[in-house]
């Protein structure tokens, strides 16, 4: 009898022990995942608005872009200093999707700059693009 308890209570300790390292390691990168997500939505909102070829749009969409990557930017920094082992190239098992979204995010963003194109003698794109160049 007294096996059979100590077997039970070696499993439930196991189950817990994993149950605890499993939910550490989602919880330990969720800022990451948080951050690539507003990246990626970012992205994804201002190429959706190049696609409406509404100069009006695309140029509120400009502005709406700077603005959230400036509030990005500091907690990209805050996470390169809080995660030194990750790298643009090698994140940790737990992390593929979030790679994945990021890679795919960078890959619209390329897209996002050909498009641009279409708008070069829009007055209002121009004028967003000028304002995000000056600060």
């Amino acid at each position: 009898m007294k096996l059979k308890q100590s077997v039970i209570l070696f499993a439930v300790f196991l189950l817990i022990t994993v149950a605890v390292t499993i939910g550490y390691a989602q919880e330990k990168y969720e800022d990451v995942k948080a951050v690539v997500n507003d990246f990626a939505s970012a992205v994804d909102n201002l190429n959706t608005a190049l696609d409406s070829w509404d100069g009006k749009q695309v140029a509120a969409a400009l502005k709406e872009f700077e603005s959230r990557m400036k509030e990005i930017e500091p907690q990209l920094e805050v996470l390169s200093e809080k995660y030194p082992e990750l790298t643009e190239d090698e994140f940790p098992a737990e992390l593929q999707d979030v790679q994945i979204r990021m890679k795919e995010a960078e890959q619209k963003m390329q897209g996002v700059v050909e498009k641009l194109i279409r708008y070069k003698d829009n007055e209002d794109v121009q004028k967003a693009m000028e304002e995000m160049g000056n600060s």
